[in-house]
């Protein structure tokens, strides 16, 4: 493990985050590891068609009279860690892949099927006439996917 500068444990943290690397996601848009000195929050800030801005936090137990933890940077901000610093180097190559021809697209996590189910919905609420159709969510996710009715449960009995 990489030493955050975090001296004091976060007593309440039990052994699954002392143990194994979670992730939570908070909608819209915070992703943030929890482990027992620290919880350090990813906030992705949409800028842009095809930008993003990242805003890294490190929160953590009272440190005391000396600096205080840094999860996501190298020498207090020098640079990026080196999970950063890949998700941010390729992150341009990956959205030319993602707009090239061949790319037919991604399966959505159950997560993120409930943020796009979301946004539909808040199309709907504001009234799919009134979006413009280049801002509008395409209208996916139906009852079908809903349960008891979703398709997929027909695979896993395959």
């Amino acid at each position: 493990t990489r030493d955050v500068g975090a001296r004091a444990e976060i007593a309440t943290v039990g052994e699954i985050a002392r143990t194994c690397i979670q992730s939570y996601g908070i909608f819209p848009n915070w992703v943030s590891q929890l482990t027992e000195f620290v919880l350090g929050p990813l906030l992705f800030w949409p800028n842009g068609v095809n930008k993003c801005r990242i805003e890294c936090w490190t929160i953590a137990p009272d440190w005391g009279d000396g600096e205080g933890p840094d999860y996501w940077t190298v020498n207090r901000g020098e640079s990026l860690c080196k999970i950063l610093l890949e998700d941010t180097e390729f992150g341009t190559e990956i959205q030319k892949s993602m707009e090239s021809p061949g790319f037919k697209g991604v399966p959505l996590s159950y997560q993120e099927a409930r943020i796009y189910h979301w946004n539909q919905h808040a199309d709907r609420m504001i009234g799919l006439d009134s979006i413009p159709s280049e801002l509008a969510v395409e209208q996916v996710i139906n009852e079908d996917w809903v349960y008891p009715n979703d398709p997929r449960l027909a695979q896993i009995t395959k």
